[in-house]
């Protein structure tokens, strides 16, 4: 048997993501601008940003069971899911109580370090390329329905899409192996909103999102504020 020590992480690919945010305003600014120009008495429009806490469903033990027999015995499976994701989001009021988002999410980088003793290193680097918690970024767009509790105070619905990629990059402590993963989709998400206004021009809020990527439920509890043109 040969002891071996594995970490995974998402990589960040920060620049990659300020351009693909960067990308979706432009676009969104551009696409609502005409629309507001031609319907400016009846709609109004708004940009948002947000902060939040990030936690997946995937558990250590749930790795160790997925990894472990066939000459392969997991002493340990640790997990860094610490995240703090964010979102940039470009907002437009349909009619009254409804509007559509466009904007940009990240999830936040993950790390996963695998100990373990086996018969075959490589075998196993390659087995555990696809184990692991997920995380992603990329484009959202949703539809929300707002509901009034006062002048200050609402609530809203949110349900939407969410395309997506990961990068996933395994490393072995005795540098046997170095694998580079990417996986991609579009999932349908979900959430609910509490927003304050402080003017009219600017308000606050929380907002609790559920996001399914690969089958794993990954659930995001966020603080921003939202801007009204």
């Amino acid at each position: 048997m040969i002891k071996i020590g594995i970490n995974k992480k998402q990589q960040g690919q920060l620049m990659k993501k300020i351009f693909s945010s960067l990308h979706v305003w432009c676009l969104a600014v551009l696409i609502c601008g005409s629309s507001f120009h031609a319907q400016a008495k009846d709609n109004t429009w708004y940009v948002s940003g947000a902060l939040g806490k990030v936690s997946g469903s995937q558990s250590a033990q749930e790795i160790k069971h997925k990894l472990s027999g066939n000459g392969v015995d997991i002493t340990d499976v640790s997990i860094d899911d610490s995240r703090t994701g964010w979102q940039l989001n470009v907002g437009f009021e349909v009619i009254e109580n409804v509007s559509i988002e466009l904007g940009y999410l990240d999830l936040s980088d993950i790390d996963i370090n695998i100990a373990a003793e086996v018969t075959d290193p490589e075998s196993f680097i390659e087995n555990t390329k696809d184990v692991h918690p997920n995380s992603a970024n990329g484009i959202t767009l949703s539809g929300l329905y707002h509901y009034s509790l006062s002048d200050d105070f609402t609530l809203s619905a949110k349900l939407g899409l969410y395309n997506w990629s990961g990068d996933f990059r395994t490393n072995s402590q005795l540098n046997i192996k170095q694998i580079d993963t990417k996986t991609s989709s579009t999932d349908i998400y979900y959430g609910i909103n509490a927003d304050y206004k402080l003017t009219d021009k600017l308000s606050v809020f929380i907002e609790w999102s559920h996001y399914k990527l690969e089958g794993e439920g990954i659930k995001m509890w966020a603080l921003g504020g939202k801007f009204r043109f």
